[in-house]
């Protein structure tokens, strides 16, 4: 599947044989050689955050979540590289997804005042990049005028999120 570019009908299909048998022999290869190539992707991206290659480290995830699509990790790492980029909506975005995954329940409420979790600790990590982000977002609201209202209000929810930590 993935020779064909057809990655996506390929997993689905994989996901049906595990459902059917998770033991199998076949299956578990195929979950192994995922996470390795997850890895693989994960540590390029990782690499290029270090070098600051911004752009190269969001592809680096957008491949490693192909190959892993619920690993909080590497989400929270493309916020972040976002973040760094200077594309905040798209940081923002990835954090709602992380959000998303991170509560993998109907356990999991977020309020949409402060974003905070009322049944599960949110990691550190989450908390911290989403107040990184709201940060950068008052920072170019403090550059207009008219934003300055705005800018105060974010940065209420980065000092509110903070505390969380």
């Amino acid at each position: 599947f993935c020779q064909l570019n057809q990655k996506d009908a390929g997993f689905a299909d994989m996901r049906t044989a595990m459902s059917i048998d998770p033991d199998h022999p076949e299956i578990k290869e195929f979950a192994l050689q995922t996470l390795r190539t997850s890895a693989k992707y994960y540590s390029s991206g990782i690499e290029a955050m270090r070098i600051r290659d911004y752009d190269q480290a969001i592809k680096a995830f957008d491949l490693a979540q192909q190959f892993s699509s619920n690993d909080f990790k590497i989400i929270l790492s493309r916020a972040a590289a976002h973040r760094l980029a200077g594309n905040l909506q798209n940081a923002l975005s990835d954090i709602q997804l992380a959000t998303q995954q991170f509560a993998g329940n109907t356990d999991f409420i977020i309020d949409d005042d402060n974003q905070k979790s009322t049944t599960l600790q949110e990691p550190f990590q989450l908390i911290r990049q989403r107040s990184l982000i709201w940060n950068e977002f008052a920072l170019k609201k403090m550059q207009s005028l008219p934003g300055l209202d705005e800018a105060l209000d974010l940065f209420n929810k980065v000092i509110q999120a903070e505390t969380q930590l």
